[in-house]
């Protein structure tokens, strides 16, 4: 049961299968037998892992690209005048999108348009680029979805500035 991203589809149904696959973790969906498969990135993207450049070889220490909604601009607001950081404000085509992530070190990775769970998180580690993600204040998603890991996560993107200006 896969892109329920808005949560708006029936899942009654996962009550009668024995095992269900679904992208989007939530907590209010309860089945002993659903599994999540993380969105992971599009199929168009074309990160050659053999093309990955060291973080000091990166042009950016951070950077952003996508519209922007409200946690977007809230991240964009508060690492705009950080030294390093790129937004760029113009289209990027599908090959320059790939060549800033490669050269990006942190890549800002804000929810989407229901949940923390985008292509940018899975086109940033593709890249070899660092994903920062925002810790919601009743949900910690990439912890509900993959357990204890090394994301780096912040309650508030103005503390995640200050975390990557302390690297």
């Amino acid at each position: 049961h896969m892109s329920d991203e808005w949560f708006r589809q029936d899942t009654l149904f996962y009550k009668y299968g024995r095992f269900v696959l679904r992208n989007y973790w939530c907590t209010f969906i309860k089945n002993r037998d659903l599994y999540y498969v993380p969105l992971g990135y599009p199929s168009h993207s074309s990160f050659d892992p053999a093309n990955v450049l060291p973080a000091s070889a990166r042009k950016h220490r951070a950077s952003f690209k996508g519209q922007l909604k409200y946690s977007r601009f809230h991240a964009l607001q508060a690492f705009q005048n950080m030294e390093g950081f790129y937004y760029p404000r113009t289209f990027l085509s599908d090959a320059d999108y790939h060549e800033l992530m490669r050269q990006t070190v942190f890549s800002l990775c804000p929810m989407g348009n229901t949940t923390p769970d985008t292509w940018r998180f899975y086109e940033s580690l593709e890249a070899g680029a660092v994903p920062i993600v925002e810790k919601r204040p009743t949900l910690n998603y990439f912890q509900g979805l993959f357990g204890e890991n090394p994301i780096p996560t912040f309650a508030s993107w103005k503390a995640a500035r200050k975390w990557v200006e302390s690297l």
